[in-house]
């Protein structure tokens, strides 16, 4: 499941809280398998609810006006986002 961080994403209808409203990072956005999002000439970084890896993506035009896209990697959002993941898992390992 990707999951960019862009401004006004279209909201899916859901009444729940998403894996990230969750873990405190809201500012991910769910989308579902398959589902379209829209893009911008802009960075946006896109992470998995799976395993919680982030990417930066950025959506530019090349010098022919070609549109291309680059994926990095976010090492340090990738960090947090599992470190939220595992203090939530533990938190409620401890419940139980």
């Amino acid at each position: 499941m990707l999951n960019p961080t862009t401004s006004g994403m279209a909201s899916s209808g859901k009444t729940h809280k998403s894996h990230f409203e969750r873990l405190g990072m809201a500012k991910y956005k769910d989308i579902g398998p398959g589902e379209s999002f829209p893009v911008s000439n802009t960075e946006m970084k896109i992470a998995c609810c799976d395993c919680g890896l982030v990417h930066k993506l950025e959506v530019f035009a090349n010098e022919k006006g070609f549109m291309m896209m680059r994926f990095t990697r976010d090492r340090r959002a990738t960090a947090a986002i599992r470190r939220e993941t595992r203090k939530r898992k533990e938190a409620d390992d401890d419940k139980t």
